[in-house]
């Protein structure tokens, strides 16, 4: 049985990109994109090297009010005695500091979470998406919510009349 790469005629021998990358490497990266069985691999470097994440429905950034609204609190002593980190940066939080609390109750630095809701609208440590100024999104989001829960009733009816 000939291998993959014999099957598609590649020169594991030739460099390209002035030697940096063989065919065989390349074979490799496609391979790699493709396989969940759809584009979304291919898509996710689309969006890395165009920059464009509105193309690929991608969560927009978390609305100004919605940042604006986190909370702002001190760091609790029970908190300091358990050394409670960043979860982005992982320095220690100190008794001096201001975190921001999201609405999924992780705590951030500032100048560590703002940055990040600025490009997208979620938590990440939880992936909690906060509201944003994105109408577009936001109906899309709306709308694929009540189509889960049209799925959800339809499972509940069907287990009650068959489970």
């Amino acid at each position: 049985m000939a291998s993959y790469y014999d099957e598609h005629d590649c020169d594991t021998d030739t460099p390209i990109n002035s030697g940096r990358l063989s065919q065989v490497d390349l074979m490799e990266l496609v391979r790699v994109l493709l396989s969940n069985g759809d584009s979304s691999g291919i898509d996710g470097l689309d969006t890395i090297l165009m920059g464009g994440a509105e193309d690929y429905g991608l969560a927009p950034p978390a609305s100004k009010a919605a940042i604006e609204s986190l909370e702002r609190r001190q760091i609790t002593e029970e908190e300091l005695r358990n050394e409670l980190k960043c979860p982005v940066c992982l320095v220690p939080f100190d008794e001096s500091e201001t975190a921001l609390e999201m609405p999924c109750e992780h705590i951030y630095h500032g100048q560590c979470i703002l940055p990040w809701l600025n490009k997208t609208n979620s938590c990440p440590n939880c992936r909690h998406e906060l509201p944003t100024d994105d109408k577009n999104y936001e109906n899309r989001k709306k709308k694929e919510q009540e189509e889960k829960a049209r799925e959800d009733r339809v499972k509940e009816y069907h287990d009650s009349m068959f489970g």
